[in-house]
């Protein structure tokens, strides 16, 4: 449903890590970034793990979340097995993605915080200090801005109601 904003959630088939290093978690951002130009997908914010991925979205029409869910996710599967030379070997994600509408302002931010918090636990840190991996570009929230698309009395996105 288009105009409310949804926690979307992937992750990869039998506990594969999807992004063993740096270019793999910084193809994946250009490909994120790919999908939200073709769809037209607002981008919330967004998490990277090693064996998941999680994005808030925020899709301005109906049909544009599992649009871009399915070009961003077979065009990642489709580059990865070619970049890890893997081709023909089975399934990358564990299934459909899990989508979950952010139905309040509180859990709004939550998931917000849940996005910027996650990726900076020890498990990540590793990437820190070393060379040009994703410090911290693997959590981003979009900058809150104010333009046509957000009245400008309301922050946040319309969420849908209980």
């Amino acid at each position: 449903m288009g105009g409310y904003v949804y926690h979307v959630l992937n992750r990869a088939n039998g506990r594969l890590r999807l992004f063993r290093k740096a270019a793999d978690f910084l193809a994946f951002e250009r490909i994120l970034g790919e999908a939200t130009e073709r769809i037209g997908m607002r981008l919330c914010g967004y998490g990277l793990m090693s064996t998941h991925w999680y994005p808030l979205l925020w899709p301005p029409a109906d049909g544009d979340r599992p649009d871009f869910m399915y070009w961003l996710t077979m065009t990642h599967t489709q580059r990865y097995h070619v970049a890890h030379r893997t081709v023909g070997m089975g399934h990358l994600y564990q299934g459909r993605y899990k989508s979950f509408p952010v139905k309040d302002d509180s859990y709004y931010l939550t998931a917000l915080r849940y996005i910027e918090a996650n990726p900076v636990r020890p498990a990540w840190r590793r990437w820190v200090g070393n060379g040009p991996g994703p410090a911290s570009p693997s959590a981003r929230a979009a900058p809150l801005t104010l333009d046509e698309e957000i009245p400008p009395k309301r922050l946040l996105p319309p969420l849908i109601p209980l």
